[in-house]
Order: structure tokens, then sequence, then C-alpha cells
């Protein structure tokens, strides 16, 4: 049925207090004609006579491809300028958070789905977007261009979308807590820095820790230690002593054997004792990371320590 009728009649003046629609509900302004089509309801999209296409669902437009179109799924489209052959270029949708309908899909001046720049997900239980919280970059199959993926658990991940991989040099560790794996370079060439980090505690009898922690030298790709000890009243005890921390594995040497590093002291060690140094197990060993010290039994008020530098590459 055409309103009004081909006389050109207005709506009646008691209007229609019981107005029944059935199937598709097409409008046009000024009239029925391509690019005139504004408003449009239908179960199942397609085309007027006129050229004009439409979706499922109910827009609204003003005929040149500006307006919203409400999807029978509860997808939100708002409309860009002009329109696709699917029936309409989407700009900013907000959906269901699965693969088809994302919490939040912006896209920018393309072919509507085709080449979507931004995606927010909510929860969603497709295989596809399970993972995902946000994506920012380009999805068309075979675009090489780098992209920004952040996964539930706060991981970052640059890569071209569908090949995504951890970015072991920034994560979300914990809530609060930001953690590399990596190496930082800060923009103009300068390295960013590290805190110092506590080795624990060795249980060396009869001595006190003064000094047990580590940190990366990130310019040089070293790992530092800072080890000083002195022997308590009463003296030392000699022994194998093991920090009870131990090196994450960023800070870990390659390799499988250990490396030794002699301590110094501020007294004559009697002849005959063993000499100190500290053990530091490599990446590939039994105890990776395991940090420990050789002591010989020393005299109250004796300090031993060292500072060392050990190469991660």
């Amino acid at each position: 049925m055409t309103f009004p009728p081909g006389g050109g009649q207005g709506f009646p003046p008691s209007g229609f207090p019981n107005l029944v629609v059935i199937g598709t509900e097409l409008l046009y302004s000024p009239s029925p004609g391509p690019g005139n089509l504004v408003l449009s309801i239908a179960n199942v999209g397609g085309e007027d006579g006129y050229g004009n296409f439409y979706p499922s669902g109910l827009q609204v437009t003003d005929g040149a491809g500006n307006g919203i179109h409400l999807a029978l799924n509860g997808q939100l489209v708002i409309l860009g300028t002009g329109l696709s052959t699917a029936g309409f270029l989407s700009s900013i949708m907000v959906g269901s958070g699965a693969s088809a309908s994302p919490g939040i899909f912006l896209s920018g001046a393309s072919n509507n789905d085709i080449v979507p720049q931004l995606f927010l997900f909510g929860e969603s239980t497709d295989a596809t977007n399970a993972a995902h919280a946000l994506i920012a970059g380009y999805s068309l199959s075979g675009n090489t261009q780098a992209a920004l993926d952040v996964d539930l658990v706060g991981v970052l991940r640059w890569a071209a979308v569908g090949t995504f991989i951890n970015d072991v040099n920034l994560y979300r560790l914990a809530a609060g807590n930001l953690a590399t794996d990596g190496l930082l370079t800060a923009i103009g060439g300068a390295t960013a820095g590290d805190a110092w980090h506590s080795l624990g505690s060795p249980s060396a009898t009869g001595y006190t820790v003064n000094q047990g922690r580590y940190r990366k030298n990130v310019a040089e790709n070293e790992t530092e230690i800072d080890i000083q000890l002195s022997a308590a009243v009463g003296g030392g005890t000699a022994g194998t002593y093991t920090f009870a921390n131990l090196l994450p594995a960023s800070y870990q040497f390659a390799g499988n054997y250990s490396r030794a590093y002699a301590f110094g002291y501020n007294a004559t060690i009697a002849a005959g004792a063993q000499e100190g140094c500290v053990l530091m197990d490599s990446a590939g060993s039994a105890n990776p990371g395991r940090v420990r010290i050789q002591i010989p039994g020393l005299s109250s008020g004796t300090t031993l320590g060292l500072t060392a530098s050990v190469p991660l590459s």
C-alpha cells in the first residue's frame, strides 16, 4: 500500500488510532525515488524499486546515508556518509560482544565491516574474541600493519591482527603492577632504569646481611649484584648459604653453568681457609636464578662484599 494515494490527500484529521502495518514499511521524502528513502522497518533487508538499500531492523536516514540503524539483534549503528552495497557504512557500532557484534566497533571511511580500526569487546563466549578486550588496528586479510591487542588479563600484544603474541617487554603482572621480561628502551636512545630488588636472606650463621640485592643494567644488558655481609659478635660460621629469592627469568644469564665472583674483605683470611665467593646459576641449569655464597669463618666485625655486573648474553 502506498500512502498518500495518487490523489495526494494527506492524513485524515482523526489520524490512525488503530493502524496495523503488515510486511516491510518504507517511508520516502519528499517523494518515492532514488535517494529519498528516509525510514525503513523490515524483518529482512533488501532493495526497493528505486535502487535504495535497506537493512533488517529500523533505519532512519537523511537519504544520503547519515542516520541511525537499530538492528534486530539489538545492535545500534550510527551511519556515516554514503551507503555501501550492503546497505550502510558503519562508523560506530554498539552490540553484544560476539565476533559479528562487538561491544563497540569504530570503523574508518572504508567499507562497513571489512577494515575495522577499533574494537572494544564485552564478555564474549565465541572462540574468536573470547580472549580480547581491545583491538586497535586493521583486520583486513593479509594486512601487515601493526595493531594493538589487550587481552582480558591486561597483556599487551603488538602484531598484525591474527598473529598476536604476548608483549614480554611490558605487561600487567597483577593489579597495579606492570612487569617486563625484556629490555625497555626510551625514545631518543636513553635506557630505562631498574630499581633494586631483594635477594632475601641467605640465613648465614653468624653473619649480618647489610645488602643482598640485584637490578638490571638495561644499557649494558647486565644484571648487577650487590652483596655485603659482616660477621656478628662471636664470629661467622663457614659454609655455603643460598639466598631465599631466585633471580627472575629476565635477570638470568644464558647457558647451563654457574658464575663465580670473589668477595673482598677488610681483614686477612686465615691460611688454609676457604676463599669466599658468590655463585650464580644460569637459566639452563638445574636451579635457574639461584644465588649462593660460599664464605669462610670470620672473626667478629669482619666485613666482606662485592658488587658484580653479570652479562646476560
